[in-house]
């Protein structure tokens, strides 16, 4: 069995850099603004974070447009998306 670990909810960049030292598969960042760990307030920051190539950003959307989440995605360079 190849398992997966991803952790979500990241928004905060001294979170963020303390659990890429773990080298988790995928980082996951909520873009849902009902979410108390909505992400999109920090989405300069987040483009700007040096997170290794081999570590996924993943976007999870709740019913959110696609013109949406193509904007979100392109802004940081997300690698996966995640649909609610």
């Amino acid at each position: 069995m190849n398992l997966k670990l991803k952790i979500c909810g990241m928004k905060y960049r001294d979170n963020i850099l303390d659990v890429i030292k773990y080298r988790p598969d995928y980082l996951g960042f909520i873009f849902y603004p009902g979410s108390p760990r909505y992400a999109g307030d920090s989405m300069e920051e987040l483009s700007t974070l040096d997170i290794p190539p081999s570590i996924k950003k993943t976007g999870v959307f709740v019913n959110e447009s696609t013109d949406k989440i193509k904007q979100v995605a392109l802004s940081i360079t997300l690698d996966t998306v995640q649909l609610h």
